[in-house]
């Protein structure tokens, strides 16, 4: 299987259908920036509560939160 780095508008769209499970089946591993994170807590703050479900499958399933640095993006890894 292939890993895949997610977005908010995928992350979402799973989680509205109560299906994060389902990449979880689709690709190894997960992987998700800092930024699409906290899009996610922003969007639970202002009451959207299926994100609560996809928050926590970030947090707990077997996804990864990457750090790039601005030389490592220079450096091609």
């Amino acid at each position: 299987m292939t890993p895949a780095i997610a977005d908010t508008d995928i992350l979402s769209t799973f989680g509205k259908l109560e299906r994060i499970d389902l990449l979880h089946k689709l690709f190894s591993k997960i992987y998700v920036v800092p930024a699409v994170y906290r899009e996610l807590g922003t969007a639970e703050r202002l009451g959207f509560l299926w994100i609560r479900a996809v928050r926590e499958a970030v947090e707990l399933l077997p996804c990864q939160i990457l750090c790039f640095t601005a030389l490592s993006l220079r450096a091609g890894g």
